[in-house]
């Protein structure tokens, strides 16, 4: 695991000397230590660096092959880099589900021209009028 996420050199630091994405490291290391068949990870990118945003992306792309990964995040990059399928919740409810391009075909948006914070933008919009 200390390899896996790249903790090695930090693997002696009391906990409370760690930077917030350090601990965020050893969060994922803690989650996937047990090997289980679903991982749920809230806002998993917060508090890591571009460099460690991007190991994260390769970890959970390689989980991803063996595993069911639940996202849970506000920052809609990482839902579009990682994810092949999304669920877009507003308010505890289920707004709309499946691949980028169904939601889009399903609201007869043009896939070249929107991204998901449009449709996000476009969900909510509708539902708070």
């Amino acid at each position: 695991m200390l390899s896996l996420c790249n903790l090695e050199e930090h693997c002696r630091r009391p906990i409370e000397h760690l930077s917030r994405g350090l601990r965020q490291r050893l969060g994922f290391a803690q989650a996937i230590i047990h090997d289980p068949p679903l991982l749920i990870f809230d806002e998993p990118g917060s508090g890591l660096d571009p460099n460690q945003i991007m190991d994260f992306r390769k970890l959970i792309r390689e989980l991803g092959k063996t595993k069911t990964i639940v996202l849970s995040t506000h920052i809609l990059n990482e839902v579009e880099a990682l994810c092949s399928r999304i669920l877009i919740l507003n308010k505890g409810r289920m707004l709309i589900e499946g691949t980028k391009k169904e939601i889009l075909e399903s609201l007869g948006m043009n896939s070249e021209e929107h991204s998901l914070e449009d449709i996000f933008a476009r969900l909510t919009k509708e539902g708070d009028e």
